[in-house]
Order: C-alpha cells, then sequence, then structure tokens
C-alpha cells in the first residue's frame, strides 16, 4: 500500500462524515467509509471558489408530480447551509403539465427561474444551456424525480468548499430494480477500468466550479453527459471529494435515463472520451488520465475501506 501511496501527487485528505439520523440505516454500512480528497498540484483544497453561492439545474421532463417535491426538498436542504442560491429549472419539453407547475414555482419565489423547451433536447442540452444562464460560482445538477432526499442533499451542500468538486456516491443502490442495479455496476466498472480509476459511482449529485465547466464544456446531451463532466474535472487535476448519500425510490412515474438510444450514445461518448483524455496529449498537471508521459496518474477516489493506490502502469488498461 505504501508503495502505491508514493504514485499519489500532492495530499490525501480524509474527509468523510457521519450520516443523517433519518438515514442511519441507509448508511450503517458507508458510516464507516470515508471518503478521500484526492489532490494532484501540491496546494492544499480551498473553499473560496464558492463556498457561499450556488447554481442548482433542476431537469424535468414529463415531472409534474415530482417537480414541485424536488424544488421544494432543495430549498429545505440549502436553507442554513448556502445563503447566495439559484434554482434554474429547465423543462425538457414536458407534455404532462410539468411546464404549469415549473412557472408556478418560479412565480411563488424569484431565486426559481425556468428555461422552456418546446421538444425534448436531451439532459446534456440543458445543463448546457443552465450553465450560460447560471449567475453563481459553483454549479449542481439535480434530477427533477424527487429521489434526492433532504438529508442526502443537505450533506452534498454542506461540504461545499471542502475540495474543488464534491460529487457524492449511493449507499443503497438495492432500492433500483436488479437490471438497474446490473446495468451500473457494468457502467461504472467499465469506466474504472477504461479511466485506471476507483470510483463508486459517476451519476451521483456533483458540484463542480462554474468556470470550470464553462471553459470545459461537455460534448454530448445524452445520459453519459454527467460522466463526462467528472471525468474531465478529474482529468484536469481538480481536487474532489465523495460523499455517501441515500437515494430513495420514485413516488411517480418511470426513469427516462435507460433506453436503446441512450445506450447507444453511452458507448459512443466513452469511446470518444477515451480517445480524447487518455490517448491524446501527454500526462500532465491538467491531463492526469492520458495513458503516454512521464507525470503522475490520477489518483483514485475511493472509500478508505478500499485499497488507497494510484493506478501503475503495468495496471492501467491500454498500457
Amino acid at each position: 500500500m505504501q508503495r502505491g501511496l508514493q504514485g499519489l501527487a500532492g495530499c490525501i485528505i480524509h474527509a468523510g462524515q457521519p450520516p443523517h439520523p433519518e438515514y442511519t440505516n441507509a448508511h450503517e454500512q458507508s458510516s464507516r467509509r470515508v471518503a478521500v480528497v484526492t489532490q494532484l498540484s501540491g496546494e492544499q483544497p480551498h473553499a473560496s471558489w464558492g463556498a457561499k453561492s450556488l447554481s442548482v439545474f433542476v431537469a424535468a421532463y414529463n415531472e409534474v408530480d415530482n417537480l414541485a417535491p424536488t424544488v421544494n426538498t432543495i430549498q429545505r436542504a440549502l436553507d442554513g447551509a448556502i445563503a447566495d442560491y439559484e434554482i434554474i429549472v429547465v423543462d425538457d419539453g414536458s407534455t404532462d403539465g410539468t411546464r404549469q407547475v415549473a412557472d408556478a414555482l418560479a412565480t411563488a419565489d424569484a431565486r426559481v427561474r425556468v428555461i422552456h423547451y418546446a421538444t425534448n433536447r436531451g439532459l446534456g442540452y440543458g445543463w448546457l444551456r443552465a450553465i450560460e444562464a447560471a449567475t453563481k460560482q459553483s454549479f449542481v445538477f439535480v434530477p427533477g424525480d424527487n429521489t434526492w432526499p433532504h438529508p442526502s442533499l443537505r450533506d452534498i451542500f454542506s461540504s461545499i468548499g471542502r475540495a474543488e468538486v464534491i460529487t457524492s456516491y449511493t449507499t443503497n443502490p438495492e432500492i433500483r430494480v436488479p437490471a438497474r442495479r446490473v446495468l451500473s455496476d457494468v457502467y461504472t466498472t467499465g469506466l474504472n477500468m477504461l479511466f485506471g480509476l476507483k470510483l463508486e459511482y459517476y451519476h451521483g449529485l456533483t458540484i463542480y466550479p462554474i468556470e470550470f465547466l464553462r471553459s470545459n464544456a461537455i460534448t454530448t446531451y445524452g445520459f453519459a453527459s454527467m460522466a463526462e463532466a467528472l471525468l474531465r474535472a478529474i482529468h484536469h487535476g481538480l481536487s474532489v471529494v465523495a460523499v455517501p448519500c441515500a437515494i430513495e425510490e420514485r413516488a411517480t412515474g418511470h426513469s427516462k435515463a435507460v433506453s436503446l438510444h441512450s445506450l447507444w450514445s453511452v458507448v459512443g461518448t466513452i469511446g470518444r472520451l477515451f480517445i480524447d483524455l487518455r490517448l491524446r496529449g501527454r500526462r500532465g498537471p491538467h491531463a492526469t488520465l492520458a495513458l503516454f508521459g512521464s507525470g503522475r496518474h490520477a489518483a483514485p477516489i475511493v472509500p478508505t475501506a478500499s485499497p488507497v493506490s494510484a493506478p501503475s502502469p503495468s495496471q492501467t488498461p491500454g498500457s
């Protein structure tokens, strides 16, 4: 393990926190698992990039029954944690009354703004438009399906400033149907193998500096857009902390994440990312995932219950 630690650049900071009492059972195992901050520049993580300023992008496609509870839960989690915030709802071509719900939320609270699209454009498109509209220093995406409960949102928002990027992973994936869990496991394992990482999850809620997102735009509108943003942040050398969180089942409606079209889009996006991040250019402070070069590899972001070690050249896929 010590030999592996020598491959890490900068510092590793233990940054875990106990779960909220409301979710003690869901977090029972993860309460003993501490998230890790990895820093590649040699400088200490700092909170100045936007500790009290947050734009929340809420994507909603046919979420008439879930949108209002989602926004209300976000606001309750933000109260007392972040004073300066805005919520940007993107109604992505809904046909079920979501548009009217979104407009009512904006009318009731000036901190809520709405962007409407006549047709469905995809999560990544809404993400890019929300980044353009954002006025705060940090940015996070929360799905409008009301599956992220108040304690989990509060833990994520309260972690702002502990690293440049705050991501999260689910501690209770068993609430999802077996087929969805299998797809998620295959997806995560595949990304970890391809990019030499050991992440628990690539689609957890993640807070970024807004300027990073504007200068490192995602290239897909599909499901893999969230994984692309996180991989680009790691590749760029930003420090990252992972927060364990419980999620909830949908109260109404069904997930739109998995379809034949979305799976094909994911394959294409991952292929392009592998070429862009792994094969082009030489490894360096802002190219930590590159396969070639003498610079340091990106350090993995993993719970400390797992071995903490950087991938060696012999372990790295494709080398």
